[in-house]
């Protein structure tokens, strides 16, 4: 038996829980059916609601460093689920206590799994330039 790591099953579920948003209200996705989603039971809850929180708290803040280190990629031009992970993943890199390079490797992951065949190529593109822009950011703070 495979062991489900709580963090990558909390990013999924606010990945998914965004990824709702597009399609209906913010809260898409009831609490209820949350719970009913495969292995929610090992997701690290917490997590899930602060990453949603914090990607809702900061998508304006979040879209424009998107939309400033990919310029050749529109948001209305990026397939939902690659900006649902991008939200997250953005937010992650700017406030969480994980290392750029996990917050990635787990939004390729994401990408891999929901996304399509080049999106983990291109969410590893744009969260990498990314990154780097915050850790400059951080340094000349």
């Amino acid at each position: 038996m495979q062991k489900i790591d709580p963090r990558h099953q909390a990013r999924k579920l606010a990945v998914l829980k965004l990824f709702s948003g597009f399609f209906a209200d913010e809260n898409a996705i009831p609490e209820e059916i949350v719970f009913e989603i495969p292995q929610t039971s090992q997701a690290n809850l917490d997590m899930v609601q602060n990453l949603v929180n914090g990607a809702k708290e900061f998508t304006e803040r979040i879209d424009k460093i998107i939309t400033e280190c990919a310029p050749e990629w529109p948001l209305d031009r990026i397939a939902k689920v690659d900006l649902a992970i991008l939200r997250v993943s953005v937010y992650e890199l700017m406030h969480a206590e994980v290392s750029a390079s996990v917050a990635i490797n787990e939004a390729v992951e994401l990408a891999k799994e929901f996304g399509g065949e080049s999106s983990g190529k291109f969410i590893n593109g744009v969260l990498g330039t990314i990154a780097e822009r915050i850790k400059n950011e951080k340094s000349s703070s």
